[in-house]
């Protein structure tokens, strides 16, 4: 049972604004007045007053907070108020490198189509899907295309087109805000002679971005779906044990759109970095965007089979995405006339597999070209949409930007993907407090949530053990850096209590609609981390 002080788990800087939550249930048991943190030998090293409660309308908790910015000395400790103790955190300069670290790595664990041996997780298996894949189109066993590589994209082995190309794209974000702070950022990845020219960041990217290129029929430039088997497989099946015959599942219109704008992105950041690289993805980008522009007003909607289906409803605005991109890449009037022709709103703030007029807009608004009173238009619902989110945000007790309606499937992802969108809206109108509630966002992730988990395996103390995850079930060991959904109040798969919003989750296997990890999970919660990684203010809050 979470006990009622709730804090990140994976610690503090020493400059940074340090705060925690007190939790109780009203007629419950109250915190009192004060709190106290203690070191590694018991002895009290800080006092501080808590602040009054306040209820917390989602969890139904009345929610004290505690700051304890003052103590700033690096070591180990625990948070002592009204008879009770926290799990041990630390005050360390290594916070946001270690999360990014694990968080980052985790992709190499779930690369497909290679044996891995890793000495730093201890996660082992040998190579598989090597033989990906057939046609689902053919009589069975014909029709093969080698799909080989890239990652496992979530509890199954599938690998799905929309989710590859946002979490590329998110993570490429990341690394283009401030590419400065990541060329010498270690993964511990073992390394082609190619990759190792590039940033470990840009060489595990490097590797889903090879499976995307494979992915693409070179005779039109139209890409697949996905690459997986008819059904899943069961729970505890290994990635080399995985044997049923895979397939890869026919072309889309909206996956060949999400295909061309992650690869004309990324040629722009892989540019200075390996130049005949880059060229490749922008050839590829372009022969995705002839295909579109060739079949303008023909809808392709893959075949799916019985495993992830991930069809995105609104397939103008990938298409927009596309387009977008593919202007900011080369400048051809083409790709923007093209967006105009295709753009019908609105601005969602969310960036997901399943919305990408963010990226759209984002993308032109570094172009020239743009209509003004579109950019305008644009950078207004930027504005107020940042201010909605830092609103939610101030509202809430324990300061996620999540309203009741968004505990479902994958609730965590999407409070960490409010905090990208602040981010991107804070470089054309000025968003107050992001710093505190991008770490919000984070805290909120890793602890400070009336569960007092740490959504993200292997980091803090009660972190998931149990996520829906084949290759963690068939090993029976931890892969390290996995975020979960988190709380979701439709029961689709388990049996956990739903409707409970932000209480409803349980840390086990079979709970896949709260307990299962994705890539495209993993990318904002990259995103923020390396973001304020990559901060001096994260470090120091008197710089």
């Amino acid at each position: 049972m979470t006990g009622p002080i709730k804090l990140n788990q994976a610690g503090y800087t020493p400059g940074e604004k340090k705060v925690f939550i007190y939790s109780y249930l009203p007629g419950g048991k109250e915190s009192g007045s004060s709190f106290h943190i203690l070191d590694r030998e018991g002895k009290q090293v800080f006092r501080g007053d808590l602040e009054d409660a306040v209820p917390d309308k989602d969890s139904g908790d009345m929610v004290s907070r505690g700051d304890f910015s003052g103590l700033r000395e690096p070591g180990r400790y625990t948070i002592a108020s009204g008879g009770k103790k926290s799990h041990p955190f630390e005050i360390s300069d290594n916070k946001y490198h270690d999360i990014l670290y694990t968080s980052m790595r985790s992709y190499f664990l779930q690369r497909c189509g290679m044996e891995i041996n890793d000495p730093v997780s201890g996660v082992k298996h040998a190579a598989c899907h090597l033989n990906d894949s057939f046609s689902d189109g053919l009589p069975q066993g014909t029709g093969y295309t080698d799909t080989a590589g890239g990652w496992h994209d979530a509890g199954d082995y599938g690998k799905y087109m929309a989710t590859a190309a946002i979490s590329v794209y998110e993570i490429l974000m990341m690394y283009n805000i401030n590419p400065g702070s990541f060329e010498k950022f270690s993964l511990d990845i073992p390394l082609s002679e190619r990759a190792a020219a590039l940033p470990d960041i840009l060489s595990e990217i490097k590797y889903e971005l090879d499976w995307m290129l494979k992915m693409q029929d070179k005779s039109d430039g139209g890409v697949y779906h996905k690459v997986n088997t008819l059904c899943f497989s069961p729970i505890d099946t290994a990635p080399e044990d995985d044997l049923s015959a895979r397939f890869h599942y026919s072309k889309g219109t909206a996956d060949t759109a999400y295909f061309a704008g992650a690869l004309a992105f990324a040629a722009g950041v892989f540019r200075p970095y390996d130049p005949d690289y880059a060229m490749e993805l922008k050839k590829a980008s372009l022969l995705a965007g002839d295909f579109l522009i060739r079949t303008d007003g023909t809808l392709l909607e893959p075949t799916n089979g019985m495993t992830g289906t991930y069809k995105i409803r609104n397939v103008a605005e990938g298409l927009c995405w596309a387009y977008a991109q593919l202007y900011r890449l080369t400048n051809v009037r083409q790709y923007l006339d093209m967006f105009l022709k295709t753009w019908k709103g609105p601005l969602y703030p969310i960036v997901d597999w399943n919305n990408v007029s963010l990226p759209a807009v984002y993308a032109l608004l570094h172009c020239p070209g743009v209509p003004e009173d579109l950019s305008k238009n644009w950078i207004y619902g930027i504005s107020a949409t940042a201010e909605k989110i830092s609103s939610r945000i101030s509202a809430n007790g324990y300061r996620t930007a999540l309203v009741w309606e968004e505990y479902e499937w994958p609730s965590i992802k999407t409070a960490l993907s409010y905090g990208m969108a602040l981010v991107l809206a804070s470089e054309f109108t000025e968003v107050k407090d992001i710093i505190d509630n991008l770490k919000h966002q984070l805290d909120y992730t890793l602890g400070v949530n009336p569960m007092g988990k740490s959504y993200v395996t292997c980091i803090g103390t009660d972190y998931v053990k149990h996520p829906h995850h084949r290759l963690a079930v068939s090993k029976n060991i931890p892969v390290p850096g996995l975020l979960v959904g988190g709380p979701n109040n439709r029961v689709q798969v388990g049996t956990y209590n739903g409707d409970l919003g932000p209480k409803s989750y349980a840390d086990e296997t079979r709970n896949a609609s709260c307990n299962e990890p994705a890539i495209n999970y993993n990318s904002p919660l990259v995103f923020i981390a390396g973001y304020l990684y990559s901060l001096p203010e994260s470090h120091d809050e008197d710089s």
